[in-house]
């Protein structure tokens, strides 16, 4: 009974791991397309040496990277504004 409860599950996790590759192989993330699959423990990845990884350091320049300082300064001075906004109306909520 355990057992096949347990290969449900499985099949299960499977199922949505399947799914979420699907959903996600193509798409691109930080301007690198993604290649998603589901991996049957057969693949032998090679290691990346030192040079490599240094090559593939993350600058921490993402999508946001093309926006100028104004765009940052305008979206916090929005944010900044329904903030107060949020908290104008819980206080007039707690009154």
């Amino acid at each position: 009974m355990a057992l096949l409860k347990y290969q449900h599950d499985f099949t299960a996790i499977e199922r949505r791991a399947n799914n979420n590759c699907q959903m996600m192989n193509g798409r691109f993330f930080g301007g690198t397309q993604v290649e998603a699959y589901v991996v049957d423990g057969k693949v032998r990845f090679k290691k990346s040496g030192a040079s490599a990884a240094a090559a593939l350091q993350d600058d921490g320049a993402g999508w946001e990277a093309e926006a100028s300082k104004d765009d940052e300064a305008q979206r916090l001075d929005k944010f900044g504004a329904w903030l107060e906004r949020e908290e104008a109306t819980k206080k007039t909520a707690d009154s």
